[in-house]
């Protein structure tokens, strides 16, 4: 899927790139500030949010950590420079070590954390970062408040009966920032996912 220009207007100037492999979070994101006049294009990963970046320079980078083909953090890196003045970025993941926070730091992008917390996160990484009209409209904005949550982490689950693959592919996928269940068969995994999709 290409960038999608989702929404323009003359209210406000600044203009998102929100990328995310997600179609879901990209969508909710990209909803949620064409609800507040802002211009928002989405790509899925990050060439693509590369390549849209040089044609549309986004004032706002909002990226997810982990992307296919370039990560997050890489793609910021490489928009910045002499002709990138005024970008700013939020980097968004279920979790981050300590290497990604450092990261963020030292090119001065915005760390927020997916889970309970990521819409008041968000909210308050855009009042510090827009400028003061725009500060001012998405504090005021209302829809905030019944928003749907953004999952903290990716789940999966493994059904096998050889504990041992299950326990490699969770201590990998772990680095990643998914959280891995498993299961010894079918039924087991069956109510392992139930009681997971109540919590």
């Amino acid at each position: 899927m290409s960038a999608i220009e989702l929404s323009i207007t003359d209210r406000l100037r600044s203009s998102i790139l929100v990328v995310d492999d997600d179609p879901l979070v990209s969508e909710l994101i990209a909803r949620q500030f064409t609800e507040m006049g802002l211009l928002v294009r989405r790509a899925t990963n990050g060439l693509r949010a590369l390549m849209t970046a040089r044609q549309h320079r986004p004032t706002l980078l909002i990226t997810a950590l982990r992307l296919p083909h370039l990560d997050g953090l890489s793609l910021y890196d490489r928009l910045l420079g002499p002709e990138a003045p005024g970008m700013d970025a939020i980097v968004m993941s279920g979790y981050f070590d300590p290497e990604a926070y450092e990261r963020c730091d030292s090119l001065g992008a915005t760390p927020v954390e997916k889970g309970s917390r990521f819409w008041q996160q968000l909210r308050e990484a855009l009042v510090d970062l827009l400028p003061g009209d725009e500060r001012e409209a998405i504090s005021r904005h209302e829809s905030w408040d019944d928003l749907k949550q953004i999952p903290s982490t990716p789940r999966i689950l493994i059904v096998d009966a050889d504990p041992r693959p299950a326990e490699l592919l969770k201590s990998r996928l772990k680095k990643f920032g998914i959280e891995v269940l498993t299961a010894e068969d079918g039924f087991h995994g069956f109510q392992v996912a139930e009681m997971k999709c109540r919590a």
